[in-house]
């Protein structure tokens, strides 16, 4: 706020009103005298204390019209900060701050400055009523202090805890623009694409070498789905680079809703996940109270878009390219191309050079040649390893892999899957991540102990087009050792760190989440209002244990099905009408689903020492019962006879059985997937004269923990009446 703007105006008058007395009963906290004195040349407050326990001071600016009673006044803040105490300090007097707050207040706009010590009640030994915001008001201009009036606001009152900041920074963003019909709201939501000029300033509490205020921007909304949202996101492009809490400066800024994550963290957890791996150009991030126009709009994550640039993707040739895999609204973009093999739809999202030049042009005809030709590649019967990579950048892939793996990334294959591509002579590269406020168990689908990535196809919606490029580098050992490599070297220690980042960012939001949720109720209902959604825990507290859970069986499963020693298991189907299908490995479907087409023979293999054991497995088939047990890489069952497999049984021997368990399920005519079966069980049904058209084997190390391992085996004296 300009000098102006404070003591020129005769429209508009600044005033301190402080609260001047606070007095906390009891022995422990004895009584204590607060003084404050707005400085009005340096926009600051001086606050002088003796013996007073308050955690801190709430600032309010409030509007000032004639004829309105303090406390009306102080419950209709138009903006707030919360700074708290000086660590230590007991007594004497503390500086406050004031430019970025008041840069936030619209010219002409008559307001008062309301000072309160603050108690929270987890802070005082004294009665509850006595915490909160507590003691009297008075006017200070100009270091002038004045005959205080009595104001006291509980701490439970819900207008003022929605604007309290809880000690992470507070964003404000006032529109400035030369319109004066744009500066509102109502015209920001109207359209995504509308741009409003805007002045931003941000105070950090905890460390004002972040703070800054005046500084010029434009505002506008952004997203595709969460755009249609109550609570909207938005995009900020200073007019010059800027740093943001610690993050590298950059223009452009996007602030993250997350309307859908009740626990605010999934987004901020995965981001910190794939820095932790060493996945190229991850985007850091950090949590705002977000403020436009003095309204107070809730939690935000302030993080690095996705864009190609210095401290961003930091391509470097002139025909450098970042693609979007993107088959929910690609056909909307300038730029776009769809595959030949999949039918998947890649955007040209940013370039180093102008989108449209034609050096930018003829590179993107030329990534369309690679990917139609790795496409070729991937879904061939027997897949060229080495020609795959020699188009794709292996561990970039693997790492990426895992992020989507580890958070069961509902998007995957759909849209916000980012590749880039510096230069003909480079490779193509899995990243950055982005868009995961539906991931870890945020939409009920599937459970925390299966293989998610590699079976993507099992989870077909109706009318999306959904690539399955992992599941097709899945079915090369090479890919999966490989994996296997990097999980023990890079991944496992991320995702352990996983749940410490959890209690962290928990610890963090937990005041601004509570008051996000007075601004936005949204506890206590469906995710999205899908059949596929579960019910949102009825408090924050619950989503966070949610979460947690989650994530300890997410990683535990992960850490039993990879790592360095971890052998490959590998099988393929024989299927009616088709004959032998492709191998796939560990943990993927063989056979078909949904077309009345039976199993009629399996092989199976794995890649381990003889001398350490091996593996051993037996079918039931149509007309002729349960065969013999048959070594690995064995054909077991029949072809050429049009007999269906029905059950199977599989076991490990010798120091295998000691170190691993073998699961494997059956999806079976009439009944679907059954419950996984392992370590010789059976799955499937018996003399039921029922089809096993699909199966699953995997491979874990021993005692992991799988959930649904119940009705995995039925015969006519058991099964339940479809």
């Amino acid at each position: 706020m300009s000098d102006k703007r404070i003591i020129g105006s005769s429209v508009r008058a600044i005033l301190a009103t402080v609260f001047l007395l606070v007095v906390l009963t009891g022995t422990v906290n004895g009584a204590g005298v607060n003084s404050v004195v707005y400085d009005d040349s340096a926009k600051s407050l001086s606050v002088t204390f003796d013996n007073n326990y308050a955690s801190g001071w709430m600032i309010d600016i409030c509007r000032d019209e004639p004829g309105d009673d303090p406390v009306g006044s102080f419950e209709a803040s138009v903006a707030q900060l919360y700074v708290e105490r000086t660590s230590g300090l007991q007594s004497g007097t503390q500086i406050i701050d004031l430019s970025a707050v008041l840069a936030t207040i619209p010219d002409g706009e008559n307001t008062q400055i309301y000072v309160s010590a603050y108690t929270p009640e987890e802070d005082t030994t004294i009665e509850d009523g006595d915490a909160g915001y507590q003691g009297n008001a008075c006017v200070a201009v100009k270091g002038t202090a004045l005959q205080p009036t009595a104001v006291v606001t509980p701490e439970t009152d819900p207008a003022t805890l929605a604007a309290m900041s809880n000690g992470i920074p507070v964003l404000s963003i006032t529109m400035s623009d030369t319109d004066s019909n744009k500066n509102n709201l109502e015209y920001l939501h109207a359209d995504k694409e509308n741009k409003i000029s805007a002045m931003v300033s941000l105070d950090d509490s905890a460390d004002p070498n972040n703070n800054f205020s005046g500084a010029s921007a434009v505002i506008k909304g952004r997203g595709n789905f969460t755009w249609s949202l109550d609570k909207r996101p938005y995009q900020i492009k200073f007019d010059s680079k800027k740093a943001f809490l610690g993050m590298a400066p950059a223009k452009t800024w996007v602030l993250l809703a997350n309307h859908t994550d009740r626990s605010f963290a999934r987004n901020r957890l995965i981001f910190d996940l794939a820095n932790d791996m060493g996945l190229a150009y991850s985007s850091e991030s950090r949590f705002v109270d977000l403020y436009i126009n003095g309204e107070y709009l809730g939690n935000y994550l302030i993080c690095e878009k996705v864009e190609v640039g210095s401290n961003r993707v930091e391509l470097k040739n002139p025909d450098g390219l970042l693609l979007e895999m993107d088959n929910h609204y690609g056909t909307t973009e300038p730029y776009y191309f769809t595959t030949t093999k999949s039918g998947t739809i890649f955007t040209l999202k940013d370039s180093v050079d102008a989108a449209d030049s034609p050096e930018v042009q003829q590179a993107f005809a030329g990534v369309q040649a690679d990917i139609n030709e790795l496409e070729t590649l991937l879904y061939a019967d027997d897949p060229d390893w080495a020609a795959i990579s020699e188009i794709i950048d292996v561990d970039s892939f693997v790492k990426r892999y895992f992020v989507d793996e580890f958070a069961k990334n509902i998007e995957i294959g759909m849209s916000s899957i980012y590749f880039y591509k510096d230069g003909d002579s480079d490779k193509l590269h899995a990243g950055p991540v982005w868009d995961y406020d539906l991931s870890l168990g945020n939409i009920a689908k599937g459970t925390a102990t299966e293989d998610y990535a590699k079976n993507i196809t099992l989870r077909v919606e109706e009318g999306i087009v959904r690539n399955d490029w992992y599941a097709q580098l899945c079915r090369n050992e090479e890919f999966v050792a490989r994996a296997n490599q990097l999980y023990a070297t890079d991944v496992k220690k991320a995702i352990d760190n996983t749940d410490d980042n959890l209690n962290a960012v928990a610890k963090l939001v937990a005041g601004s989440a509570e008051n996000n949720f007075g601004k936005w109720p949204v506890l206590g209902v469906p995710t999205l209002e899908t059949t596929n959604s579960r019910i949102i825990e009825h408090s924050f507290v619950g989503e966070i244990s949610y979460l947690r859970n989650w994530i300890v069986d997410r990683s535990n499963y992960l850490a039993g099905a990879y790592g360095a020693e971890m052998p490959t298991l590998t099988y393929l189907s024989h299927v009616q009408n088709q004959g032998w299908q492709s191998a796939v490995t560990t943990g993927m479907q063989a056979g078909t689903t949904g077309q009345a087409l039976c199993l009629e023979a399996l092989e199976l293999a794995i890649n381990s020492d003889e001398s350490a054991g091996s593996l051993e497995y037996s079918t039931h088939v149509q007309n002729i019962g349960w065969q013999d047990y048959v070594p690995t890489g064995t054909v077991a069952g029949t072809t050429g006879q049009a007999l269906g497999l029905e059950a199977v049984k599989i076991r490990l021997t010798g120091e295998l059985a000691d170190k691993y368990d073998v699961y494997y399920r059956i999806h079976s005519q009439n009944y679907g997937w059954l419950g996984w079966a392992k370590n010789d069980e059976i799955a499937g049904t018996v003399g039921m004269n029922l089809r096993a058209e699909a199966i699953q084997v995997k491979l874990v190390t021993k005692g992991t923990f799988i959930k649904n391992t119940s009705n995995r085996y039925f015969e006519l004296s058991t099964a339940p009446v479809v």
